[in-house]
């Protein structure tokens, strides 16, 4: 009918503001089926067609008000984009942090306690800590190499003063030359991995979020 699709091409020149045209159009093809049913019901009730058409409409509201409702549903992402990428960032330091923390002791292991099988609380640690890297990792304006040394560094200085001195008071000096080794470019490559995690999805969210802009009527 003539009214339907005048009042559909009202809701259309609102939704071409903010949605593209595919998305016009599945959400008038889905509106028309709705009024169409609407209208239906109405005849059924003992309504002329027209009237019934009417009154569907009519109970539909202002087309420019259903219009720029229809959008506001339409362009509103279900998780926000920052938080996804956090969440993802997060996640792949904590997996990555797993993988290294397993793989480092698993070294140490073969190098004085080869028959040690403790990977349950590697993970938990390894998770652990690679989720708090990529926490900071997120914050950090620092590129990749820097943060990782950063982390490298700091490291050393804590174990140190903890891990390191129980070796030498057990008599085992030489194993604080076998965790610098191992623990030293692990925790380099964890934190330049968090730091390149959190950039990646950081371009993901802004490439999502470019539109192409509408050709203007000449």
């Amino acid at each position: 009918m003539a009214i339907r699709e005048a009042y559909l091409e009202e809701v259309s020149a609102t939704l071409r503001l903010r949605l593209t045209p595919l998305e016009v159009f599945e959400s008038i093809s889905e509106m028309r089926a709705h009024i169409d049913a609407m209208a239906a019901a109405y005849e059924e009730l003992g309504m002329e067609s027209e009237a019934a058409m009417a009154a569907a409409l009519d109970k539909f509201g202002s087309s420019a008000h259903i219009g720029s409702v229809i959008a506001e549903i339409s362009s509103k992402p279900f998780v926000d984009a920052d938080a996804a990428a956090f969440i993802a960032t997060l996640a792949s330091g904590s997996v990555f942090g797993m993988s290294l923390m397993v793989l480092t002791d698993y070294g140490f292991a073969a190098l004085n306690h080869p028959s040690a099988n403790i990977i349950t609380l590697d993970l938990q640690i390894g998770g652990g800590i690679g989720a708090t890297i990529a926490m900071v990792a997120w914050k950090t304006r620092l590129s990749p190499a820097a943060f990782g040394a950063f982390l490298a560094i700091g490291l050393n200085i804590f174990l140190w003063f903890t891990l390191y001195q129980t070796y030498i008071m057990l008599g085992k000096p030489w194993c604080n030359l076998q965790l610098e080794l191992l623990l030293t470019p692990a925790i380099f490559i964890l934190g330049s991995a968090c730091v390149r995690f959190a950039q990646i999805f950081r371009r993901v969210i802004s490439a999502s979020r470019k539109t192409p802009t509408r050709p203007t009527a000449v």
